[in-house]
């Protein structure tokens, strides 16, 4: 009998620190593959969903001790038999790219883009990587190691973005938020900051899954109805927006991203500017299941066949409310 693929998925947490993981794993279900749910620290509580993995572990956070995590991945891939991860948020993704080549070989292949791609668009920044692919970017500038009220005085407009190097993000509303949340951003790991000063009033968001030979296979869009202090988007609704998912489209293949990826984009009225990749799946990922198609699925089909087809768009009009988890 044909042993079932077995699937990790790494960062669970749910609640206030919601990130994609749990969304993540319910998108795979429990037909085909076995589902390994792994957090980072004890408590996630994304993982206590009922009937959302088929196996439990726990790897530790890779801002805390990069070198612990990758030697217990390794030991939770044996004990598992895993076949491939999946991240559920940026800074795991990022620490699983790290690491990618010893996965491989174990056997294990990584869903998301390799890590020279992750360093070159953190180190070279989205200003440079919109320019070359001549894409609006709204202008930023790097905070210092101490942040103080007097840093935010030359913000053009309130509120400001903050982007860490890891992918947390914040919005601050003001100069006591933007004093405080660099600190707390820092304090989780996060060593460059970005400031920009959007205005958070038409943001959008686009998944995409792009193939290693760099055909997008598939795609999702949403327009954020309601998000949280960290960007999230709590209430959102897929929307039909061609333009929007082929600029997206030519931004990762400029940064040379591939697997799965979110894009954050403001949208004007003549045009889009970005603000911010992660290499990853959204947190609203589960708008998906609806109409679909699956971009988990397709994904994990794509890491283990070049050949998987393209599988279009997900339609408009599917409303997610995280905070009831409801789609409609």
């Amino acid at each position: 009998m044909k042993r079932a693929h077995v699937v990790a998925v790494i960062g669970l947490e749910d609640g206030p620190e919601s990130c994609a993981g749990p969304g993540v794993l319910v998108a795979l279900g429990s037909r085909g593959a076995k589902r390994v749910a792994v957090v980072c620290r004890r408590g996630e509580s994304g993982a206590f969903r009922p009937e959302i993995a088929e196996a439990f572990a726990c790897v530790g956070d890779p801002r805390d001790d990069d070198d612990a995590f990758r030697a217990r991945l390794l030991e939770v891939v044996h004990e598992h038999v895993i076949d491939s991860v999946i991240a559920g948020n940026a800074h795991v993704a990022r620490g699983l790219a790290r690491h990618a080549r010893e996965l491989e070989r174990v056997g294990v292949r990584m869903l998301g883009s390799d890590a020279k791609a992750l360093v070159r668009l953190s180190e070279h920044g989205l200003e440079k990587l919109c320019r070359s692919a001549r894409v609006s970017a709204l202008s930023s500038w790097a905070l210092p190691d101490l942040a103080l009220a007097a840093t935010f005085l030359h913000a053009p407009a309130w509120p400001i973005a903050l982007l860490a190097d890891d992918g947390s993000r914040r919005r601050a509303v003001d100069t006591v938020d933007a004093v405080r949340a660099p600190q707390t951003m820092r304090a989780r790991g996060a060593k460059r900051i970005s400031v920009l000063s959007p205005a958070f009033r038409q943001l959008v968001e686009v998944c995409l899954v792009v193939a290693r030979d760099g055909r997008l296979l598939g795609a999702c869009a949403v327009r954020v109805l309601e998000d949280d202090e960290r960007m999230r988007a709590w209430i959102a609704v897929t929307i039909d927006d061609p333009e929007l998912v082929a600029l997206a489209h030519k931004l990762a293949l400029k940064a040379k991203l591939v697997g799965p990826l979110t894009l954050l984009v403001q949208r004007f009225d003549k045009g889009y500017a970005l603000l911010d990749v992660q290499p990853c799946f959204p947190v609203w990922i589960e708008a998906v299941l609806r109409e679909g198609p699956n971009l988990v699925q397709l994904a994990l089909a794509a890491a283990f066949d070049a050949r998987t087809k393209a599988a279009g768009v997900v339609p408009a009009g599917t409303l997610l409310s995280q905070t009831a988890q409801d789609i409609v």
